[in-house]
Order: C-alpha cells, then sequence, then structure tokens
C-alpha cells in the first residue's frame, strides 16, 4: 500500500446526487456544513448547469445561495422542489477548497 498526505479533508471528492422522490438529503446537511466551515468548495451540478454554493446552509439546505459563471444566483430550494416527481437529478460534489489552493484554481462549472 502506498500513502502520502494530500491535505484534503476527509469529506473531499463526496457527491451526494437526488431525485424524484428518492432523496440523498440526508446526507447533504453534513457536506453543506464541511464547506461552510471551509473543509470544501461544494459545486451543483443539473443536467447540463452547474453551479458554485456560495453560500451552504447546512440546517436549511433549500437556502443555500448557488452562483452560475455568469454570476446569477439562486437559491438550492428554488432549483429541486422538494414534491415534484418530475424534477431533475441533481449532484452536490465536494472539492477541495479553492482557499486552501493557494489561491489558483478556478472552478469550472
Amino acid at each position: 500500500m502506498l500513502a502520502f498526505d494530500s491535505n484534503l479533508k476527509p469529506m473531499v471528492g463526496q457527491q451526494v446526487t437526488w431525485t424524484g422522490d428518492q432523496d440523498g438529503r440526508a446526507e447533504l446537511p453534513a457536506s453543506l456544513r464541511a464547506a461552510a466551515s471551509g473543509h470544501c468548495d461544494a459545486a451543483l451540478r443539473q443536467g447540463n448547469r452547474g453551479f458554485l454554493v456560495t453560500t451552504p446552509h447546512a440546517s436549511a439546505p433549500e437556502r443555500s445561495v448557488l452562483t452560475t459563471r455568469s454570476g446569477a444566483q439562486s437559491r438550492l430550494g428554488s432549483l429541486v422542489p422538494r414534491h415534484s416527481a418530475k424534477r431533475a437529478a441533481s449532484t452536490v460534489y465536494l472539492l477541495p477548497s479553492t482557499a486552501s489552493a493557494g489561491g489558483g484554481t478556478t472552478l469550472r462549472l
């Protein structure tokens, strides 16, 4: 076994995907909590759209603020309605924090 110190937090690299009534929402608060504490950055992908979670709210995930590459903002709750059977699959990805990456990291959404 080969091991090396990567300085990455344990949450980095995890993802949570949910669709319709099949919820991955149980893991979502822990993911947003890690992003809020600066351990990682969170990005959301829904279909062909990508968002950076700029203001994660672990206690109320639907209030988390998402930002597109163009700077447009919306809330997680507006993209993923709770009681819609026809909503698109959404995935939250936990990425290495740009704050700890020396400022040279650019997220491609």
